[in-house]
């Protein structure tokens, strides 16, 4: 048994194809565009540490202190 196909569903088809290309390229554009760069994760995760105060790394609050008191 043959089925028959028209133009017009070839053509619809090809609409609804190419609605999806378009959905896929927009969600791979958002995907790209949200990824951080390496800098900008680095300052993310710095930016982390100090909202959980941990200053460690950033040697003793003393000679931060007077490191600032230098600076004025």
């Amino acid at each position: 048994m043959q089925e028959d196909v028209t133009l017009s569903d070839i053509l619809e088809e090809i609409r609804k194809l190419r609605e999806d290309v378009e959905r896929l390229e927009r969600l791979i554009r958002y995907i790209i565009e949200s990824m951080l760069t390496f800098e900008e994760e680095e300052t993310s995760r710095e930016v982390e540490g100090l909202k959980s105060k941990d200053l460690s790394k950033y040697g003793p609050l003393e000679e931060l202190d007077d490191a600032l008191k230098r600076e004025k």
